[in-house]
């Protein structure tokens, strides 16, 4: 029985592994060669052979009998030890976190930018590992996080033909082949239950071990074969086969592209964060980081849950771009959306404050400061009477880390400030600064006389201040009648004077805090001396009379 296998869909198929263990035993490895019109086996050993004595080898590995027919478009499978090749490397063009590179004698080292990558190797990626390759004539592989794949082959052939092959043990791959590929040209991969091929197309592959293997087609078409079965995904479809031996699959649409998110023109701070609108098909959303606009140069993934936002605490200042993907209750992930970008400036920062407001104060004046940075050429100040800062007292750009506020009338006051590089970026602004200037208590002017329990009154300094209150025989309080404290409200009875005269009061608010106000101005008190009453002249007529007796 002829084991010459047929080009199908215009994608090009070969064996399939069933297991890691398959794959990796001693059999050959055997590269597919598509059958010219007019050619036979002589021909084609003749042709790509070391030897074209290899024609008897090539017709016992594909079953061919007397007398060995084969036709156009046949594929035949041939040995990699019996060809006529150059090997061909990958080169890396980017690399993000901790990748690895396992050489053919199975040696561990940090794979870098610039490195070749030759067939026999292989890449493995960490949690925070990515990494993207370049092959000749336009193909390229993007390596995504906590992912194992080899080079199996990378060579070309005779006719300038290039044949690659590949296997994904585990964790996720895009291939895009950029260039249709010639008749006689493979790029394959093969995973424990699957074998892909393609010709002119863009498609994922995600391994779960010993779980499925998945094929989600971007644009093109991909063959895929399991056993002796073989599907064709095509664009905008998923494949998922369950098992390493392949038993069940599961063929579905892709979700949509999702829309590109709104996003900030800029962003002044971490962490960024993108809403996502709601869809209740999707299960989550998967954002991909990229130091470039076409995407190749994986920075970091994030993968959401569906609804919530996606917040991103790890980029750095400059331009970055994000690719958005959906992916929906069954698991199969949408093609990206288009790329938007990230702009992050965060140096300078909003100003650190070195103070925090004070709720209160009486005082009509206050010092601001703030950390200088090197970053920073200058700083825009805002002074306002409101917390959104719509009624602004007074604004301005300044050099020096600190502002004076004088003059300041009873109410309150919130304070900003942002910097300005000296590119002229402006940072947010800093946290609020915050007060209340409280109104030092007067007392109200009141005429004529004064006598115990005449009732004195204030102006009120505001909710929850308490007063104190002096009583003197003079103008500076050296001789207090009075020396009262924690008045709850501003209104006091005068007490008992010892004599008459003038006497002088003065109030002054105390915050809870224990802040208190400067005193009000004195207020001269007059206390009259006593009256001549009808029981005085009694008295007096009383002592008279007995003078004269």
């Amino acid at each position: 029985m002829k084991t010459v296998l047929k080009t199908f869909g215009g994608a090009i198929l070969i064996a399939l592994a069933l297991s890691v263990a398959g794959w990796c035993s001693a059999a050959p490895t055997l590269v597919p060669i598509v059958v010219n019109k007019g050619a036979g086996l002589i021909k084609i050993a003749r042709q790509y052979c070391i030897s074209e004595n290899s024609w008897k080898q090539l017709a016992k590995i594909n079953n061919l009998q007397p007398p060995f027919v084969i036709y156009a478009d046949d594929t035949i499978m041939v040995p990699l030890e019996l060809l006529r090749i150059q090997e061909v490397a990958a080169r890396v063009v980017s690399v993000v976190g901790e990748v690895y590179i396992v050489d053919r004698q199975n040696k561990l080292r940090n794979l870098k930018n610039n490195d070749l990558v030759y067939p026999g190797q292989t890449i493995v990626s960490e949690r925070d590992g990515y990494a993207h390759l370049v092959f000749p004539d336009h193909r390229y592989t993007r390596i995504s996080n906590n992912s194992k794949l080899s080079l199996t082959y990378v060579v070309r052939l005779s006719d300038g033909s290039l044949k690659a092959e590949f296997f994904l043990e585990k964790g996720a791959i895009i291939h895009a082949v950029r260039q249709k590929l010639k008749p006689n040209e493979n790029f394959n991969t093969r995973t424990p239950a699957t074998i892909t091929g393609v010709r002119g197309t863009e498609f994922r592959i995600k391994v779960r071990e010993h779980e499925s293997s998945t094929v989600e087609t971007l644009s093109g078409q991909v063959c895929v074969k399991v056993g002796e079965k073989k599907v064709m995904v095509k664009n905008g479809e998923g494949i998922r086969i369950i098992g390493d031996d392949g038993a069940k699959q599961e063929l579905s649409r892709l979700p949509p592209a999702p829309a590109v998110p709104e996003v900030n023109e800029i962003y002044r701070k971490l962490p960024v964060e993108i809403a996502i609108a709601p869809d209740g098909d999707i299960k989550s959303y998967r954002l991909r980081v990229t130091e470039d606009e076409v995407g190749d140069i994986t920075i970091f993934e994030k993968l959401v849950p569906g609804g919530d936002k996606i917040r991103l605490v790890e980029l750095t200042d400059g331009v970055h771009y994000g690719v958005l993907t959906y992916i929906d209750k069954n698991g199969f992930e949408s093609p990206p959306a288009e790329p938007f970008k990230l702009r992050v400036r965060t140096l300078p920062g909003p100003p650190m404050l070195k103070q925090e407001g004070t709720d209160r104060s009486f005082s009509a004046s206050r010092t601001i400061e703030w950390l200088n940075t090197s970053e920073t050429a200058k700083y825009h100040v805002q002074l306002a009477d409101n917390a959104d800062f719509t009624s602004v007292l007074k604004q301005g750009v300044q050099v020096q880390p600190v502002f004076e506020a004088e003059n300041l009338a009873p109410g309150n006051y919130f304070f900003r400030v942002c910097a300005i590089g000296t590119d002229g970026f402006r940072s947010n602004f800093s946290s609020t600064y915050r007060w209340r200037v409280d109104e030092t208590p007067e007392l109200k002017e009141r005429g004529g006389e004064v006598k115990k329990n005449d009732e004195l009154r204030w102006s009120s300094a505001g909710a929850g201040i308490s007063y104190d209150l002096q009583i003197s025989t003079n103008r500076s309080f050296f001789h207090l009648i009075a020396d009262e404290t924690n008045l709850d409200k501003p209104v006091y009875s005068l007490p008992d004077f010892p004599e008459s005269g003038r006497y002088y009061v003065r109030v002054r608010g105390v915050l809870p805090d224990g802040q208190k106000s400067p005193w009000s101005s004195p207020q001269e008190l007059v206390v009259p001396s006593p009256g001549f009453h009808m029981t005085d002249l009694g008295v007096l007529a009383l002592f008279l009379g007995i003078m004269i007796l």
